[in-house]
């Protein structure tokens, strides 16, 4: 009940949602109740913070103590600087990454409106990565972030810009061999995944690591996903 109303993001949340929510089509006739009976033993576990708002619920968080309102913060911030700070960006962005603990809303999934909550989460972390990825990789650490990019790449195969940045770094860090090495992994695997090449713009990065195009350094480029 208390995730529910965390992922309504301070939206007031009516009963008959809070039913839908918990029960779907599997509500039983007691569902109104026990609804009720939720928020009465929530309300006495954290007082004010459940607030009623007509027929319907909401939390009132103060966003620093809620993991998810700092992350975002810090995200927000950080990106408005990137291009300028990317030293302070990225240490921004490790900064808000160092808040997550686990899976979020771990065990509660099962909830559409928490699932929804968890893959959007899902989502923002990785592109906060990316992001962090892309800034340290233009102040030239390059060379530190090879490991940790195979492992993304391991476990997001399929991710274009992380496949790019790992080559970008393999490249800069004299390793071109292997930079091609990881695009011909790719494209077998998008070809036999789903019969397709990868994008053009990885297959610019590939041609663009062959002629060891200059581009390639740092300072000479943005983000992958940018051009």
């Amino acid at each position: 009940m208390l995730s529910l109303l965390l992922v309504a993001g301070g939206g007031s949340v009516g009963i008959d949602q809070l039913i839908e929510d918990v029960w779907a089509d599997k509500r039983p006739a007691s569902a109104r109740g026990t609804i009720h009976s939720y928020l009465s033993h929530l309300r006495g576990a954290v007082g004010d913070l459940i607030v009623r708002d007509g027929g319907a619920y909401r939390i009132e968080v103060d966003p620093e103590n809620f993991d998810v309102a700092r992350f975002e913060d810090r995200l927000f911030r950080a990106r408005a600087i990137l291009e300028t700070e990317p030293r302070h960006g990225a240490d921004m962005i490790r900064e808000g990454l160092s808040l997550w603990r686990g899976d979020p809303y771990f065990g509660l999934a099962d909830s559409r409106p928490i699932h929804d909550e968890v893959v959007r989460l899902q989502e923002v972390r990785l592109g906060a990565i990316e992001d962090c990825i892309d800034a340290e990789l233009e102040i030239g650490e390059h060379a530190a972030l090879v490991s940790s990019l195979e492992a993304l790449v391991a476990s997001h195969p399929f991710r274009e810009r992380l496949i790019g940045q790992l080559m970008i770094a393999l490249f800069r860090s004299g390793r071109q061999v292997e930079a091609l090495s990881v695009y011909r992994r790719t494209a077998a695997r998008f070809a036999e995944e789903y019969g397709l090449p990868p994008s053009a713009e990885l297959r610019s990065l590939e041609a663009m690591v062959i002629a060891q195009s200059q581009d390639l350094q740092p300072h000479r480029r943005g983000r992958l996903s940018e051009e």
